[in-house]
């Protein structure tokens, strides 16, 4: 693509304002992606400036490509991430691009048809656990011991991390 050279900010002749000056660091982060060329953009660039509705008319191209290669794709956050990023696009986005909406569809589609009935396995097999009896913990108690590293001397799920370090 030839505009990979050039930056969002170059492509939509709009200036998205100084990074440093931004009121959060997630909005100094997109400013500094808006004035990145295309072509340096990683996977987490394109998740979150989509994620953030910025320039879905020159990224949702790349990333339906980049998705049709690995369609869970892991961008930075957990696998599949870009490809819900892609499905939370507004109504709107699609009705003024439906080329690319039938791409997504096709791609959707082929997670319910290949992931679908594992999906289902699963969520049949944690409904048919039966919540535990005799004033043993239930599943959220249980998960939250789990989540709860293990301290000698302290009953599991009654510890809790601090953030204080030694």
């Amino acid at each position: 693509m030839q505009d990979d050279h050039r930056t969002l900010e170059e492509l939509d002749g709009e200036n998205w304002g100084e990074p440093e000056t931004a009121p959060t660091p997630m909005v100094a982060r997109c400013r500094r992606l808006c004035r990145t060329p295309l072509y340096a953009l990683n996977h987490g660039d394109v998740r979150l400036l989509i994620s953030q509705k910025i320039g879905l008319k020159y990224l949702v191209p790349k990333a339906l490509e980049l998705v049709g290669e690995d369609i869970l794709l892991e961008a930075d956050l957990y696998p599949g991430d870009l490809l819900c990023a892609l499905l939370r696009i507004d109504e709107g986005y699609w009705s003024q691009n439906p080329a690319e909406r039938k791409r997504l569809v096709y791609l959707a589609g082929s997670v319910v048809k290949h992931y679908g009935k594992i999906v289902g396995d699963c969520e049949r097999f944690v409904a048919a656990v039966p919540e535990p009896r005799n004033g043993a913990p239930g599943r959220a108690a249980r998960k939250e011991q789990r989540s709860a590293p293990a301290r000698p001397g302290i009953p599991p799920g009654t510890w809790r991390p601090t953030g204080r370090t030694r």
